[in-house]
């Protein structure tokens, strides 16, 4: 990660989301175990544009907006920049336990945003994974995802809470399209330490509830899950398997107006795993309701439906 790092210091992106117009209200923090100034907000300047489609943002991306964003860009280019992308690490928000907050860095960093005059603030929450949280099951258990997804959403809403009106645009996880079987996991360089096809819907499932509980207001929007770096068919394996419904455990309810029989069979070879299995749902007692659960349609799984009146 560290490789990546020192070429990504500013990095200018673009995402076709709405933008928010303006930052008046303070933001309420709570169980800060490490001090730090709470956010001192500021009256922003408005884009033009009267609905979403009208807006969109181009900004920077900086590891440390107060410590390098902040003391490389002079002040005569700063009102060039009118969007800011900042890292929400995970581990230095509650690193020392569950609950156990410190504000101090995140504090400092969105402040040195806004002093920066910034129309929009986006916070990228992503791993490390702190110790107490990781899955110790996962090929990279410090990048996630964490062992108990409630911990993830927890820190999210948390997060949400404390820059409510001061925020309002968050991403689920760094690249987590980068994970262990990507192409730059050949050269060590993993951010998601799972699989994103099978588990990164999870993580983006739980942030976004914890965040839209706190903060109803909020945009949340996925983290990039391009696989590489050389727009390759391969690179967009995961949004084609995601987007199309893949590796997703379903479960199914049929009605019907009259008696029937409902049975869903479902035959599957899981990795290599279980060869030949077979599972089957229901019953021979007639009707109107039936539901039919732990489907899948994860790759190797077959699944039908068999109804008869």
């Amino acid at each position: 990660m560290e490789k990546i790092s020192k070429k990504r210091l500013l990095i200018a992106m673009g995402l076709a989301i709405s933008v928010v117009m303006a930052v008046a209200c303070s933001a309420s923090g709570s169980g800060d175990s490490g001090g730090g100034s709470a956010v001192e907000p500021r009256g922003l300047q408005p884009f033009s544009g009267s609905g979403v489609a009208d807006r969109h943002i181009l900004g920077l991306f900086s590891h440390d907006v107060a410590n390098e964003m902040k003391a490389k860009i002079p002040a005569s280019q700063r009102p060039y920049i009118r969007n800011v992308r900042i890292l929400g690490d995970w581990n230095k928000i509650e690193g020392g336990g569950k609950g156990k907050f410190t504000w101090k860095w995140m504090d400092a960093q969105v402040n040195a945003a806004l002093s920066l005059g910034m129309n929009s603030v986006l916070m990228t929450l992503s791993g490390g994974v702190p110790k107490w949280a990781q899955d110790p099951g996962v090929t990279k258990p410090g990048y996630g995802p964490p062992k108990n997804m409630s911990d993830w959403r927890d820190l999210c809403h948390a997060v949400a809470k404390r820059y409510k009106g001061v925020v309002k645009f968050y991403q689920i996880w760094q690249e987590p399209g980068w994970d262990v079987d990507a192409p730059p996991a050949q050269e060590g360089v993993i951010y998601f330490g799972g699989l994103c096809e099978y588990q990164y819907l999870g993580v983006l499932r739980a942030g976004y509830n914890g965040i839209k509980a706190a903060d109803p207001g909020a945009y949340v929007i996925s983290g990039g899950m391009l696989q590489g770096l050389t727009r390759s068919a391969g690179d967009f394996s995961t949004y084609d398997t995601l987007l199309a419904g893949g590796n997703q455990d379903v479960s199914m309810k049929v009605e019907s107006n009259r008696d029937i029989v409902a049975e869903r069979p479902m035959y599957f070879n899981y990795h290599g795993w279980c060869t030949g299995g077979t599972d089957e749902v229901g019953v021979s007692e007639p009707g109107t309701t039936w539901y039919l659960a732990e489907g899948a349609t994860h790759p190797g799984f077959d699944e039908w439906i068999c109804i008869q009146n």
